[in-house]
């Protein structure tokens, strides 16, 4: 039904959209797994080897295993260590989507937002300009306020 309302021809798509929030669109989903190799085979399987990973991925000094398809909006991650909180996580509740990425258009709009209606923010940082973002904005939505799901909230800006 979801997928019909979308794509209904003549119908415009809706802007999820509230003052001092504007939503631009949903960026990725990272997915816990515990067999990366065999969650990479599925995904490829799955969509015919139209997904190309980018294997080379930064994990902000953590050990992580992080294989991202950026045009299918797709990360795999896998702790490579149990004692990492990353790891204990997978132990804990197993294969499952833990982070969602949606992009925003103003990182200010949407961290004023977060605060006013209750949230709370865990974890923020600015990137600065890097590769091919001249801005580059995130803040986690800490995931007990979320129903256990991580939730990103950023601000990117191409060069």
């Amino acid at each position: 039904i979801f997928q019909e309302r979308r794509l209904a021809a003549g119908k415009a798509i809706p802007v999820a959209t509230r003052p001092g929030l504007q939503v631009l669109s949903l960026q990725r989903a990272e997915l816990l797994v515990s067999d990366p190799d065999a969650a990479q085979a599925t995904y490829e399987k799955l969509f015919a080897g139209q997904l190309q990973f980018e294997t080379e991925v930064e994990a902000a000094d953590r050990p992580l295993d992080c294989r991202i398809d950026w045009a299918m909006g797709l990360e795999l991650v896998h702790p490579k260590s149990g004692e990492d909180k990353i790891g204990k996580l997978l132990a804990d509740k197993g294969e499952h989507v833990f982070t969602v990425v949606w992009d925003v258009d103003d990182f200010e709009k949407a961290r004023q937002h977060v605060l006013a209606t209750g949230f709370e923010i865990q974890w923020e940082h600015d990137f600065g300009a890097h590769g091919p973002l001249k801005v580059h904005k995130q803040m986690v939505v800490r995931p007990s306020n979320t129903h256990g799901l991580q939730v990103i909230l950023q601000e990117r800006e191409m060069v």
